[in-house]
């Protein structure tokens, strides 16, 4: 298992030795807040993060969910749609994303049994990032000038997301994919794991989230 910045908290050993570990969780300080709640997964692609996302229905409390798919994930979640645990809704950009969030908040997001759902899964939300570039036309802009383009967007949506679990009562668990990244210190090469983000979205994105699990490979198990 990769080594983590901070404390985990929790760490459970899944299918094909996938590690997933909590590696932020911020307290709560109040006693009489709701079940609802909120997370980020990330970790590299076939890691299980969907999977892991959709093991929160296991729960009655928390489904059925609404599952936001921007990455083509809905193959791997068929059997909980088939039982009614899941709505599934397809979306390319961020205003996509804010029309589903006004159906959960009025209650018209429902499942073929008429239950209104009571979580919403972003999978992934980092590939809204290419969907609005090309959206806007940004293909041939500097990164810099890309990230400065969406960063408002995107925090107006984070901070919708955010509100869901105390305003709704609604549990949003919000998905994104990982990428390598070398950086230099002095002489010394570090390969680290981080969210295929802008660095300035990703914060935002982080700070978002009350829960925030990294899910990656086990290495060198016994």
């Amino acid at each position: 298992m990769e080594s983590t910045h901070a404390e985990p908290d929790h760490e459970a050993v899944g299918a094909g030795g996938d590690v997933v570990t909590s590696v932020v969780a911020q307290p709560d300080n109040d006693d009489t807040a709701p079940m609802a709640t909120s997370a980020g997964v990330w970790g590299p692609s076939g890691m299980g993060k969907t999977q892991f996302a959709a093991s929160l229905l296991a729960d009655g409390a928390y489904g059925p969910a609404a599952y936001v798919d921007v990455d083509g994930g809905r193959p791997a979640l068929a059997g909980y749609e088939a039982a009614d645990l899941l709505v599934y809704r397809p979306v390319t950009v961020i205003a996509d994303v804010v029309k589903i969030i006004r159906e959960v908040q009025t209650g018209r997001c429902i499942n073929r049994a008429g239950k209104r759902v009571r979580s919403l899964i972003i999978d992934a939300i980092s590939n809204l990032i290419p969907n609005e570039i090309q959206r806007k036309g940004l293909g041939a802009a500097k990164p810099q000038d890309q990230a400065l383009a969406l960063l408002p967007e995107f925090k107006i949506l984070f901070g919708q997301l955010r509100s869901l679990p105390k305003d709704s009562g609604i549990t949003v668990v919000q998905i994104a994919h990982a990428k390598h990244k070398t950086v230099k210190v002095g002489d010394v090469s570090h390969e680290l794991l981080v969210p295929d983000m802008f660095p300035s979205v990703a914060h935002a994105w982080m700070a978002s989230v009350r829960h925030l699990w990294r899910i990656t490979k086990k290495r060198g198990a016994k």
